[in-house]
C-alpha cells in the first residue's frame, strides 16, 4: 500500500514539474513515451483527478487496515496507535521522500509511468467525470488552455539562458530585438525628412550621378517643386542603360519608379512583409496631416534585428564618446530610451524621441550652440549645430 502511495505522490510531482517544452521536444524526436505524456498533460484536470482518486483510495485503504489490526492487537487503544503510525509512514515513505524524489527526476518518472497513468484514467474516466462535475460546480467550468508561455516569459527565459551561458550574448540581443521589432512603429526607425537626400524631377543624370557618388546611395526620392510632393523614387541601377548608349539629357522624372508611401504609425513587422511581398527597398513615411516626414529602408528595418550593417560607403561613427566618465559627447539623434539604458539616465521619452528632441522641447526655442538644459542634476549643452539642426550634444553627469 505505501508503495502505491509512494507511486501515486510521485507521479503526482512529476506530472506538475516536467517542462512541457521538453515534452514537445521528445515528441518531435520519436520518443512514444513523450506522446502519452503530453496526451496526459494536455489533460492535466484529468490526469490529476486520477491521481488523487487512486492516491487517496491507497491512503484510505491503508489507514482503515491498519486500524482494523491495530484495534485487534490493543483494543481501543489501538485507533490511536495506527493514527500515528500511519501518519508517520504516510508522510515520509508515501510522500515526501517520493515527492522529493521526483522532483530531482521529474522528467525520467514522467516519463516510466506515462503509460500506466494513461491506463488508470481510462479505468477511472467515470469517476473522474464525476468528480470533476462536481468541482466544476463550486469552481465553474475550466478555462481554455493558456499559451504554453506569455512574451514576458520568454523574454525572461531569454534573459536567463544568456546569464547562464546557455545562448551567447549577441543571439540574446538578436532574440530580444526580434520582440521588440513587433512593437515598433515606423516613425522611431525612420530617416527624418531633414535628413532625407533627395533628388528634384527635372535633375539630369549628371546631376544625380554626382550625388550618387558623394553619398554612396543607390536610391533617392524624386520630388517636384517641394520635399511634400514626391513623385517616385529614382534606382542608380536604371541608369546604367542610358550611360551605356551616352545618353546624358534624360532627368530623373522620365525614369523614376512607383513611390511606396507608408503612415508614420504602421508597426515595423508589418512594413518589413509588406516590403518583402511587394520587392521594394524604400517606402515615404507620411504624418498625421499628410506631410512627408521621413523615409524607411529594407536596411534599416533589418538592422533592428541584427544591429548596425555596416557597407563601403558607411562610416563607422560613435554615437557616445566619453571624455571622461561623467562627461561625453552623444549624437543628438539618438532614441532617449537607448541614450538612457547606455549612460544610465532617466530622461523622458514623450513627447518626442531623440536626444535632440529633448533640448528642443526645454530651450522652447530655436537652439543655437553652447545653450545648456539642465535636469535630474545632469548638464545637457549644445556642442554642435547642423544649421537649425542639433547635432551634439555634451553631457555632464552629475557625480552624486
Amino acid at each position: 500500500m505505501l508503495f502505491l502511495s509512494a507511486l501515486f505522490s510521485s507521479a503526482e510531482t512529476a506530472f506538475t514539474h516536467i517542462d512541457l517544452l521538453k515534452i514537445k521536444h521528445l515528441v518531435s524526436s520519436g520518443n512514444k513515451r513523450a506522446k502519452t505524456l503530453e496526451k496526459l498533460k494536455d489533460n492535466s484536470e484529468k490526469t490529476l483527478t486520477t491521481i488523487l482518486i487512486g492516491n487517496n483510495l491507497v491512503n484510505i485503504s491503508a489507514s482503515s487496515i491498519a486500524t482494523s489490526l491495530a484495534i485487534d492487537f490493543f483494543g481501543n487503544k489501538g485507533v490511536g496507535i495506527a493514527v500515528g503510525v500511519m501518519t508517520f509512514l504516510i508522510l515520509v515513505f508515501g510522500e515526501i521522500t517520493p515527492k522529493s524524489y521526483a522532483i530531482r527526476k521529474a522528467e525520467s518518472l514522467a516519463l516510466f509511468v506515462a503509460p500506466l497513468f494513461d491506463f488508470l484514467s481510462k479505468i477511472f474516466y467515470p469517476i473522474s467525470l464525476a468528480f470533476t462535475g462536481i468541482s466544476n460546480l463550486f469552481l465553474g467550468k475550466s478555462v481554455k488552455n493558456t499559451p504554453m508561455f506569455t512574451e514576458d516569459e520568454i523574454k525572461t527565459l531569454i534573459d536567463v539562458s544568456g546569464e547562464e551561458g546557455t545562448i551567447e550574448e549577441d543571439e540574446k540581443e538578436m532574440i530580444t530585438s526580434i520582440f521588440e521589432f513587433g512593437d515598433t512603429r515606423v516613425k522611431e526607425i525612420m530617416i527624418p525628412r531633414v535628413d532625407m537626400v533627395c533628388v528634384e524631377a527635372e535633375e539630369g543624370m549628371k546631376e544625380v550621378l554626382a550625388k550618387a557618388i558623394k553619398r554612396g546611395y543607390s536610391r533617392f526620392p524624386v520630388y517636384k517643386d517641394e520635399i511634400d510632393n514626391i513623385v517616385g523614387i529614382l534606382y542608380i541601377k536604371d541608369l546604367l542603360k542610358y550611360l551605356k548608349d551616352g545618353n546624358f539629357n534624360v532627368s530623373a522624372d522620365k525614369i523614376k519608379r512607383e513611390a511606396y508611401f507608408i503612415p508614420e504609425t504602421k508597426r515595423a513587422d508589418d512594413l518589413l512583409r509588406e516590403m518583402q511581398k511587394k520587392r521594394v527597398h524604400m517606402a515615404i513615411v507620411i504624418g498625421e496631416y499628410g506631410a512627408v516626414i521621413g523615409l524607411v529602408t529594407l536596411e534599416d528595418l533589418i538592422e533592428e534585428i541584427v544591429g548596425e550593417i555596416f557597407d563601403e560607403y558607411d562610416v563607422a561613427k560613435d554615437e557616445i564618446t566619453y571624455l571622461d566618465k561623467n562627461t561625453a559627447i552623444v549624437d543628438a539623434r539618438l532614441p532617449i530610451d537607448e541614450l538612457n539604458e547606455k549612460m544610465n539616465l532617466q530622461l523622458p521619452s514623450d513627447p518626442f524621441d531623440t536626444l535632440a528632441g529633448f533640448m528642443m522641447e526645454y530651450l522652447d526655442k530655436v537652439p543655437e550652440e553652447g545653450e545648456e538644459v539642465e535636469y535630474d542634476g545632469n548638464k545637457f549643452i549644445i556642442e554642435k549645430m547642423d544649421e537649425k539642426k542639433i547635432s551634439k550634444v555634451r553631457i555632464i553627469k552629475s557625480s552624486e
